[in-house]
């Protein structure tokens, strides 16, 4: 055989290589890369979705957390205002109520009249039963001779002096009717306190 035939021979086989194998191979490796790089673009894609759903989740979270955490802040801060305000008001009540009413009560003259007063209610509503006096044990003293002589008004089942005693003023009770009259100072402070806390709590906290 020729070397032109052989030579033809070879690019025969040459060209048929290259049409049938070669540029087949060469097109479905193009294809698989393509696909392969579409396909890395698509997860990079949902890769970076997901991070940034990841970190507008953590975002949200951290803002709740740190909405709480305000919150908590400001009502932890209204409730030490409103405590510090109470504080304030109780002790301008105490100088200015509860103090003096303390000396006012201890006087023996104001017992004398509370007593008399609350005898003469039960005379004249016809109670019946005995009128029990809880006094400080200062006043216990001054007073049972005085009391002893109040019970002579009209009153069956006498007084008493219970061996209980209140700081200042004094209590009464009508034990058959289970009624109990508090003068005590701290009674008489919060009942007189009922109606000054609005009017001063305006004028200490609103001005």
């Amino acid at each position: 055989m020729s070397n032109s035939t052989v030579s033809g021979k070879i690019q025969e086989i040459s060209e048929h290589l290259k049409a049938n194998i070669i540029e087949p191979a060469e097109r479905e490796a193009k294809k698989i890369i393509d696909e392969a790089q579409q396909k890395s673009v698509e997860i990079i894609a949902a890769a970076e979705k997901e991070a940034q759903g990841i970190t507008l989740e953590s975002e949200k979270r951290a803002k709740q957390k740190l909405d709480s955490v305000e919150a908590a802040l400001r009502l932890s801060g209204k409730q030490a205002i409103t405590t510090l305000k109470k504080a304030l008001e109780g002790e301008i009540l105490n100088r200015t109520l509860g103090q003096p009413l303390a000396l006012v009560l201890e006087d023996e003259e104001v017992l004398k009249a509370i007593i008399s007063e609350m005898v003469k209610a039960y005379v004249e509503h016809d109670f019946s039963g005995e009128i029990e006096i809880l006094l400080s044990e200062k006043n216990r003293e001054k007073l049972k001779n005085y009391i002893k002589s109040e019970s002579t008004k009209a009153i069956k089942d006498g007084i008493t002096l219970s061996f209980e005693s209140v700081g200042s003023g004094c209590k009464v009770i009508f034990k058959e009717n289970h009624a109990v009259f508090d003068f005590s100072a701290e009674a008489v402070t919060e009942l007189l306190a009922g109606f000054l806390r609005n009017e001063l709590r305006s004028y200490i906290f609103e001005q």
